[in-house]
């Protein structure tokens, strides 16, 4: 691959990461899990299953504050990172925080547990 070749690919990798940040912070996107997806709370824990492939997932405290806030209180992304802020104070920054949510929303959606529906 040649110098030029890897970074229109770099490029394009940076284009399409900004688009699927953008997209996690609209306001008109909401979040459901799949059908084949069922959760359950168990004390401070949360447990999420994949009916179909059999795997399961055990979420921290902040990730569960994510999750509840999206698929059990239909909150926008926006307002989960203000609930969650208000909950934990020791939280990291703002774009931090962000971060790490839009981290866990992208592994959730690849892991096929969730899905972006237009407001």
């Amino acid at each position: 691959m040649t110098r030029a070749a890897a970074m229109a690919d770099f490029a394009g990798a940076c284009r399409a990461h900004e688009e699927h940040s953008s997209r996690i912070r609209d306001d008109k996107i909401m979040w459901k899990s799949k059908e084949h997806v069922v959760w359950r709370i168990k004390g401070d824990l949360l447990v999420v299953l994949d009916t179909v492939s059999g795997h399961y997932y055990t979420l921290n405290e902040v990730a569960v504050a994510l999750w509840r806030g999206l698929f059990e209180q239909k909150k926008t992304f926006e307002a989960v990172l203000g609930d969650i802020q208000s909950l934990y104070p020791d939280a990291p920054e703002r774009a931090q925080l962000e971060a790490d949510c839009q981290e866990s929303l992208a592994y959730w959606t690849a892991e096929g547990l969730i899905e972006a529906m237009p407001g």
